[in-house]
């Protein structure tokens, strides 16, 4: 078992207005509202929380 950080950062970058690149074991994200990025932080922690329980 494992995190896919493309998949995890793609779906958190959505949240900021942006995109990313990468790999499953590795990838960056960005986007230009940086008034969510708290809620992107707070969704990749769920996402975490849910793959590891």
């Amino acid at each position: 078992m494992g995190v896919n950080a493309g998949a995890m950062v793609r779906e958190m970058s959505k949240l900021v207005g942006g995109g990313e690149g990468g790999k499953p074991g590795i990838a960056q994200g960005g986007g230009t509202d940086v008034t969510k990025i708290e809620e992107a932080l707070e969704r990749g922690v769920e996402l975490i929380r849910t793959l590891i329980t």
